[in-house]
């Protein structure tokens, strides 16, 4: 399966710009990317009983073999940040029916879902100013993980 992404982002620090500690905030926006990407989606599910269920999946989103890895050049052929493209959506969510019989035809459940998305390539930037431990331009990159915890509660009927 192909999917085509687009997405932007915005990278945010405060970074140390000289040997005095001076620190600065920087805000970037970061370029957006158009990639077909395919995707290995399994779905895990168990059954303890009739009243719980734990699903997970792992969907592995991988670039098209022509586009591998994505580089980011700082100025100097020596200092390329070169990651391996892929992203990982780790969906798992557990449910628990507390009553099959709610109102004579309903029911009652309850469910935890926790989401891992993880970027081993994010969006990022190189800045204009200078480290000054290296003298090379800052690189400025987007955040590789998220975590989204969700509880819910269902009535049926």
């Amino acid at each position: 399966m192909s999917h085509h992404y687009r997405h932007r982002g915005t990278a945010s620090d405060t970074l140390i710009i000289d040997s005095l500690g001076t620190k600065q905030f920087f805000n970037q926006s970061l370029p957006g990317t158009q990639a077909f990407r395919w995707e290995l989606r399994p779905t895990f599910t168990y059954r303890f009983s009739d009243r719980w269920r734990i699903d997970m999946r792992p969907y592995l989103k991988f670039p098209m073999p022509w586009a591998w890895r994505d580089e980011v050049s700082r100025q100097n052929p020596d200092r390329v940040d070169r990651r391996f493209d892929f992203r990982l959506d780790w969906q798992n969510r557990i449910t628990v029916n507390i009553s099959d019989r709610f109102l004579h035809k309903g029911a009652v459940s309850a469910q935890l879902a926790y989401r891992l998305l993880y970027d081993h390539a994010p969006p990022r930037t190189v800045l204009s100013t200078l480290d000054p431990e290296t003298g090379v331009p800052f690189l400025l990159t987007a955040q590789e993980v998220h975590h989204i915890l969700r509880v819910s509660f269902s009535v049926s009927w």
